[in-house]
C-alpha cells in the first residue's frame, strides 16, 4: 500500500478526493478509499489532513473557487455582448451556469449543492463561496436597506434553481434542458428583476 510513500503536493489528494466523488459519489467517498486511490496508507493520508471533513473542506473550496472564476468569465463575456450588464442579472446567468454543472459533473453537483457535509457548509471560508454572486449584487444596490432583502430573495432565487437541477440528475427526463432554464427564467422575473432599476450605474471605465 505504500506504506512510507509521501506526498509532495496536497493538491494532488484534493485531485484524487475529486475524481472519487465524481466516480461514486459522495456516499461512496471514505479515506480509504482516497488512501487506495493514492497507494498510500490511511495513516500517511491523516499527516496532511486532520479527517474526511478537512478533505471535503478542501474539495469544497477548489470546486467553488474554479466554479466561481469560470462563472465570473461568462459574466465578462456576457458583458461584452451587452447581455448581464446589471448585477443582479448575474443571478439569473449564475442559475443557468449551476445547471450546466449538474448536467456535465452530476455527482459532484450533489455533493456541492445537495449533501449536509456534515460541518464542512458552516466553515466561513466555504460558507463565504456559496453566498459571493449575492454578496456582489446586494452591494451593487443604491439603496443600502435593501440589501438585505435583495440576499434573501437571492438565496430564494438559487434554492428554486438547485431544486430543478436537482431534480434533473435524480430523475433524469423529468425536466428537459429548456423547460429547466425557462422556469429559471420565469423565477427570476418573479422575484428578482425588480431589483435591477435598484443598483447604482456603473462608474466610467
Amino acid at each position: 500500500m505504500g506504506r512510507g510513500k509521501k506526498i509532495d503536493d496536497v493538491a494532488v489528494v484534493v485531485d484524487a478526493a475529486i475524481k472519487l466523488i465524481e466516480e461514486g459519489g459522495i456516499e461512496e467517498f471514505s479515506t480509504r478509499r482516497l488512501a487506495a486511490a493514492l497507494h498510500i496508507s490511511a495513516m500517511t493520508l491523516y499527516n496532511y489532513f486532520t479527517d474526511r471533513e478537512a478533505i471535503l473542506k478542501k474539495v469544497a473550496i477548489r470546486c467553488l473557487n474554479e466554479f466561481t472564476a469560470e462563472t465570473e468569465g461568462e459574466i465578462g463575456a456576457a458583458r461584452a455582448r451587452g447581455e448581464a450588464a446589471n448585477p443582479v442579472q448575474a443571478l439569473r446567468l449564475l442559475a443557468r451556469r449551476l445547471f450546466e454543472l449538474g448536467m456535465a459533473r452530476p455527482k459532484l453537483y450533489l455533493f456541492l449543492f445537495d449533501s449536509s457535509m456534515g460541518g464542512v457548509r458552516e466553515d466561513p471560508e466555504v460558507s463565504r463561496e456559496y453566498g459571493y454572486f449575492a454578496q456582489a449584487a446586494a452591494g451593487a444596490l443604491r439603496d443600502g436597506s435593501l440589501s438585505e432583502e435583495l440576499r434573501k430573495d437571492a438565496l430564494l432565487f438559487e434554492l428554486l434553481a438547485n431544486s430543478l437541477v436537482v431534480g434533473s440528475i435524480r430523475w433524469p427526463g423529468s425536466i428537459d434542458r429548456g423547460s429547466c432554464l425557462a422556469l429559471v427564467d420565469r423565477a427570476y422575473e418573479r422575484i428578482l428583476a425588480r431589483y435591477e432599476s435598484l443598483v447604482a450605474e456603473a462608474a466610467p471605465g
